[in-house]
C-alpha cells in the first residue's frame, strides 16, 4: 500500500512539473534540487518469531476406560458425556442378580462368615475353641468379604481415573459381553498432540519450545515435551509430542487443531519488511534519512518469516529507515520525505 501511494505522488510530481511555463526540469534536476521523494519509517523494537505449522488431533493427557467384567444387561448408566467424575465413582451398574457376578452368593457367604465369627468370638472368650480355630475363621471372613467386594465391583462399575466422561459406548438395557469397553474417562485439563516432522523441521525443534493450538477461535498455550530421534515408519516422520494447558476446557478432545511450534522468539527485535533491504555483492544494506540525505548503511540479517526480516545489527531503535523510493537513491542523495 505504501508503494502505491508513493508512486502516485511521484507521478503527480512529474505532471505538475510538466505544466510549468518555465523550461521543464529533468527528473535528475528535480531530484537534485528538491530531493528524491521517499517514505520513511521509525524503527522500534517489537516481538518477532518464527514458527512451524501443523494440523494435529488433540486428546486428553491421560485416558482410561472401564470394561465389562461380565456378560450382562446394563441396568443403569449414571453419567453423561462431558460430566466430571472422581476416581472410583460408580458410573454404571449391572443387575445385582446377574449369575456371572455371583453377587447374591458372595453376600450370603460373607454374612454367614460374619455370623460365625461373632459366635466364635464368644467361644474363644469362654475357652471353648483354640486361638488357631479362631484365626482360621477370621481368615475365612476376610476371604468372604473380598469375594463379596469383587462381585460388587463387577456389577457396580467405577471410574478408573478422575476426569471427564469422553465416551459412552452403550445405552441402558443394552446387553454387553465380557471385556467390552463401556465408558472412557479423560483428563482434559491438559491436552496432548503428536506431530510428525521431516528432517529439516526436526533440526529446528527442541524440547521446551513454546507452542500454540488454535481451534474455532479458541487458543491454548503449550510446549514441546518430547522429540524422537528415529523416524516412525508408519508416518514417515519424527514424532514430536506437545502438551497444552486446557484448564478452562476451551478445546475438546478429538478436535483437529492448527498447531504452531515457536522455533525462534525475540521480544525486542528490530524488524523490517524484506523489500526495505537492498542486497549487493558486498552485503545487505538499508538507507536511512540522515538530516535530509540518504545514508547507506550495512546491516546483519537474522531470522525471517513471511515478508519480515529480523535485523541483528546495524540499526538502532529510533532510526528513520527509507522504505519507499530506495531504488532511486545513491549514498548521499538529497531526499524529500512524503506521507
Amino acid at each position: 500500500m505504501r508503494f502505491a501511494s508513493f508512486f502516485v505522488f511521484l507521478i503527480l510530481t512529474v505532471v505538475s512539473c510538466s505544466r510549468q511555463t518555465e523550461p521543464a526540469r529533468s527528473m535528475e534536476q528535480i531530484h537534485s534540487e528538491d530531493g528524491v521523494p521517499v517514505q520513511t519509517q521509525r524503527i522500534s523494537p517489537q516481538t518477532f518469531s518464527t514458527q512451524l505449522l501443523y494440523y494435529a488431533t488433540v486428546s486428553g493427557i491421560e485416558e482410561s476406560s472401564a470394561y465389562a467384567a461380565l456378560g450382562a444387561r446394563i441396568e443403569e448408566i449414571r453419567v453423561t458425556v462431558g460430566e466430571k467424575v472422581e476416581q472410583d465413582q460408580v458410573i454404571l451398574t449391572f443387575p445385582g442378580d446377574s449369575p456371572e457376578a455371583g453377587m447374591i452368593q458372595a453376600q450370603a457367604a460373607y454374612e454367614n462368615a460374619r455370623s460365625s465369627m461373632e459366635r466364635l468370638s464368644r467361644l474363644l472368650e469362654s475357652g471353648g475353641i483354640s486361638q488357631q480355630e479362631y484365626d482360621n475363621a477370621s481368615t475365612g471372613l476376610q476371604v468372604a468379604q473380598a469375594n463379596w467386594e469383587a462381585a460388587e465391583q463387577m456389577i457396580r462399575v467405577q471410574a478408573p481415573i478422575s476426569g471427564v466422561i469422553s465416551r459412552v459406548n452403550f445405552s441402558e438395557s443394552d446387553f454387553v459381553d465380557k471385556n467390552m469397553e463401556l465408558i472412557t474417562v479423560s483428563r482434559l485439563d491438559t491436552l496432548k498432540a503428536w506431530i510428525w516432522a521431516n528432517d529439516s523441521e526436526l533440526n529446528q525443534i527442541q524440547v521446551g519450545q513454546n507452542a500454540i493450538a488454535r481451534w474455532q477461535n479458541q487458543e491454548i498455550n503449550g510446549h514441546v515435551v518430547q522429540v524422537n530421534i528415529s523416524i516412525n515408519p508408519q508416518y514417515q516422520g519424527f514424532g514430536v509430542l506437545v502438551v497444552f494447558d486446557n484448564t478452562d476446557l476451551k478445546i475438546q478432545a478429538g478436535a483437529t487443531v492448527e498447531l504452531a511450534i515457536i522455533t525462534y522468539e525475540n521480544d525486542q527485535a528490530i524488524v523490517l519488511e524484506r523489500n526495505d533491504i537492498i542486497h549487493t555483492e558486498k552485503g545487505n544494506f538499508v538507507y536511512l534519512n540522515r538530516d535530509g540525505k540518504a545514508e547507506f548503511i550495512p546491516v546483519e540479517l537474522g531470522e525471517e518469516t513471511g515478508n519480515y526480516q529480523e535485523i541483528l545489527s546495524g540499526l538502532d531503535s529510533g532510526a528513520e529507515v527509507i522504505v519507499a523510493g530506495q531504488l532511486l537513491l545513491e549514498p548521499g542523495s538529497r531526499i524529500k520525505v512524503v506521507d
